[in-house]
């Protein structure tokens, strides 16, 4: 079948989009209200059908389960059951990993996957350290575990989307109990892997590691030893007597050192005297200049020593933080917290030079200089995760009760059909706002606006291909390479596709490309429409083999030191195998071909 002008258009703009949704040129909540506002100007949709995505029962299930999800947070127990997990670990690697991919897919069944992984990856580098193992060898087990426990719920974003997709075309919705028995499928394979030779596969690296204020161990993994130098100010020097902001010395300035005082992490204003010993993070290109301005170079205080009482830490940018985007610079970030940020891990990759200038993203390791105390101070910043100085709220057993109370009503609310899921989840986020379980503000504050924006963007998009024909030139295409096959055939190949635009677009996105073609194959080959949305959102929540396509693989990424390679090696496999498990599902549990 040929394709119409209008239909080649708006091919073009689903390319577009996943080619900025790739490259990361466009926020995610941006790139959504960009699409919907393409999609209105040029009258392919009315401005009726362009908004409806607002109202979609995705966002509001989403926008009430993350309030749910900060409830659980705030009352102390998820941290509490963290507490508990480290307790039930054994001594053996073995054990260790079985526990936490448990209790990872566990905890993802009733909350945000990313804020499950959140809360298990302080514990997971306490119990390595204590364990004496390898946090990379956990933490990716861990991180996985999270994610297949999130396909057997409905509280995954991908999962909602199917749903509210479904009913879109005038099905029910789906619950907890259409998505369990797969995902379940998918948390014993994967339990099973890693327990049966798939831990082989991962990095034994030196990063026994990363346990926080352990200064001379973070050092040798971020290589600072070779940068940390001490500049005395010579006498003449065009330095004395001018503040930081004033000399530019284009290096981080750890510490001004003065006859038996030191100023630790100081600030522009602070004042540059003959005499003085800078200690800075720099690398030997630098030296030129320092002895232009008549600095002698040399090396003698070490970070953690007794004559430099300062230390080093770690800290990762969670998701939902409000700092993604920004740098250091503009958040004034030294000023603001007392620590020096000397190297930032990304993608496996040290970022030691012009730190402060790179937008920040989700999974960044940063690494910090300061003490103590100002590290402490951090960890009870939201916008940070300090890898093993976690902080929390004290548990209340009461706020915990009511708010377990709560969030299990919405599940069997929703899961016996007495409700639909997103009045379910709307009826219990607001529930727990007006018995002062958490204030109007936190709530608000809890959900994470550019997610419900890109997929309220997003959304009409499905409606703009059933109008224009897009759904049917691409079910027609399939059902001509897949003619006279079984149907699980073309389940099979849209499944893996799903799979692969997760792997570059992530998952969210991936549930809003394919899931509308999906859903017009189901009908063209008599397959159970309601069997295909569980495939394909399962699909969506198959991402192991990038960093990039699931929020816990970027989280897990900077502790656990983990480069694109890793990924590969370790999730190619089990990616199979959960292919694997899920076609079996597909034909024994769903009758399908």
């Amino acid at each position: 079948m040929v394709m119409t002008a209008v239909q080649a258009g708006l091919l073009l703009l689903l390319v577009c989009s996943g080619l900025l949704a790739v490259t990361g040129w466009l926020r995610t909540d941006l790139l959504g209200l960009s699409v919907l506002f393409v999609l209105a100007v040029t009258g392919l949709l009315t401005p009726q059908e362009a908004f409806v995505g607002f109202s979609s029962p995705a966002v509001i299930t989403l926008a009430g389960l993350f309030v749910l999800t900060e409830a659980m947070n705030r009352a102390g127990f998820v941290h509490w059951i963290a507490e508990r997990v480290m307790k039930l670990t054994g001594k053996s690697e073995t054990g260790v990993t079985a526990v936490f991919i448990l209790t990872g897919a566990t905890l993802s069944l009733f909350v945000n996957t990313a804020a499950a992984g959140a809360v298990l990856l302080p514990a997971v580098m306490s119990v390595a350290a204590k364990r004496k193992i390898s946090p990379s060898r956990l933490l990716l087990p861990m991180g996985f575990g999270v994610i297949v426990g999130g396909t057997a719920t409905i509280f995954t974003t991908a999962n909602i989307i199917m749903s509210g997709l479904l009913e879109a075309q005038g099905h029910p919705g789906l619950t907890l109990a259409d998505f369990f028995p797969t995902g379940f499928a998918l948390v014993l394979v994967t339990l099973a892997y890693f327990l049966l030779g798939g831990s082989k596969l991962l990095p034994n690296t030196t990063l026994t590691a990363r346990r926080g204020l352990e200064s001379s161990e973070l050092s040798e993994i971020y290589s600072m030893g070779e940068r940390l130098w001490e500049l005395e100010v010579e006498e003449g020097s065009p330095l004395n007597d001018r503040n930081l902001r004033e000399i530019q010395l284009g290096v981080p300035v750890i510490a001004i050192w003065r006859g038996k005082r030191a100023e630790f992490n100081p600030d522009g204003d602070s004042l540059v005297k003959s005499g003085d010993f800078l200690l800075v993070s720099a690398s030997r290109e630098n030296f030129d200049g320092f002895r232009e301005s008549k600095l002698a170079v040399g090396r003698d205080r070490q970070i953690g020593g007794g004559d430099l009482p300062v230390v080093m830490t770690e800290a990762v940018i969670p998701p939902r933080s409000s700092v993604v985007g920004k740098t250091l610079v503009d958040l004034h970030f030294q000023k603001s917290h007392g620590l020096t940020v000397v190297a930032l891990w990304r993608g496996g990759e040290v970022y030691k030079d012009d730190v402060g200038s790179l937008e920040l993203q989700i999974g960044d390791a940063l690494l910090m200089v300061g003490t103590v105390q100002k590290a402490l101070q951090l960890s009870g910043n939201p916008d940070y995760l300090l890898v093993d100085t976690p902080s929390h709220p004290p548990f209340s057993q009461t706020r915990s009760v009511l708010t377990l109370f709560i969030a299990a009503s919405v599940l069997v609310a929703a899961g016996l059909g007495l409700t639909s899921m997103s009045l379910a989840a709307f009826s219990g986020a607001l529930l727990l706002v007006l018995m002062g379980m958490m204030t109007a503000e936190a709530a608000y504050k809890a959900i994470d606006w550019r997610v419900l924006f890109l997929i309220a963007g997003m959304f009409p998009m499905a409606t703009a291909m059933e109008k224009t024909g897009l759904t049917t030139v691409f079910s027609e295409l399939f059902a001509h390479l897949f003619v006279g096959q079984s149907p699980l055939v073309p389940v099979a190949a849209v499944y893996l596709f799903t799979v692969l635009t997760t792997q570059i677009v992530g998952g969210q996105v991936s549930a809003l490309f394919t899931g509308p073609v999906a859903l017009t194959l189901a009908s063209e080959f008599s397959i159970n429409p309601k069997a295909m949305a569980v495939l394909v959102g399962v699909a969506c929540s198959n991402c192991f083999i990038t960093a990039i396509a699931h929020p816990v693989n970027l989280l897990v990424s900077g502790p656990g030191g983990y480069g694109a390679k890793d990924f590969v090696r370790v999730g190619s496999f089990l990616q199979v195998l959960c292919f694997a498990a899920a076609m079996i599902m597909a034909h024994y549990f769903w009758h399908i071909g």
